[in-house]
């Protein structure tokens, strides 16, 4: 059994011819990959880029409640500190009284 098994593999066609059709044929899958990668992306970018517009959107009202809750918040310590004042006042005018 002195034979070499690679002789029966395909004796039309010589190593170097199959190995470069091999390396064709995954080229050709490879671009037709490519094709239908670059034509999904073609086909999902407005997609993605209305979901980005719309991110923004709410990113600029998130901002602008963050901005009122500031202010909602400073008014109530001004309130509370305004309280605390006329507490005092009150108690003060009512110490007088007694």
């Amino acid at each position: 059994m002195s034979e070499d098994p690679t002789q029966n593999m395909d004796g039309s066609r010589s190593f170097e011819e199959r190995v470069f059709n091999e390396l064709r044929a995954i080229n050709l899958r490879l671009t037709n990959l490519e094709e239908r990668v670059d034509k999904r992306l073609q086909e999902t970018r407005p997609i993605w880029e209305a979901v980005q517009e719309k991110l923004e959107r709410l990113e600029r009202k998130f901002d602008r409640l963050n901005e009122k809750f500031d202010l909602v918040t400073s008014d109530l310590y001004d309130m509370r500190a305004n309280y605390k004042s006329l507490s005092k006042r009150l108690n003060d005018l009512e110490d007088a009284r007694s």
